[in-house]
């Protein structure tokens, strides 16, 4: 099981990644109970979890560069962006058109920018990985 944690320097949201069998994870975190029964990812939020002190949890089966497991992974990311924004009060902003276009970000430009942040900094820690594992 992989396991890889980000914190944004933006604002501080902290995202815990675990890359492997859901009964790794199960095994790792729940003593076995099958509490991940999903097929390829989830997300889930800090609040449902027990005694853990992460923004959320992000669990995906495998990430081996195929179309399919990236875009499993970015799907999850969404969901993260999502708890992000609903606990910062983004879902809030209504920004009108007039400030749209004088700086104020769009909902979407906002999750664009979140879901980029959040694969940039994985995909780059699990690029130094298999480096060093290739070493």
């Amino acid at each position: 099981m992989i396991e890889l944690q980000y914190e944004s320097k933006f604002d501080g949201f902290l995202v815990d990644l675990r890359i492997g069998p859901a009964e790794e994870l199960n095994q790792a975190m729940f003593g076995g109970e099958p509490v991940f029964t999903y097929k390829r990812g989830a997300t889930v939020s800090a609040d449902t979890m027990p005694t853990e002190t992460f923004g959320c949890l992000v669990w995906v089966d495998r990430l081996d560069g195929s179309p399919e497991s990236i875009s499993t992974f970015f799907h999850e990311l969404v969901h993260v962006s999502a708890l992000r924004f609903a606990r910062s009060g983004v879902f809030k902003r209504n920004p009108r058109r007039r400030d749209v276009s004088g700086g104020l970000a769009s909902f979407d430009e906002l999750m664009a920018n979140s879901v980029s942040e959040l694969g940039e900094a994985f995909l780059g820690m699990l690029c130094q990985e298999t480096k060093a594992g290739e070493e």
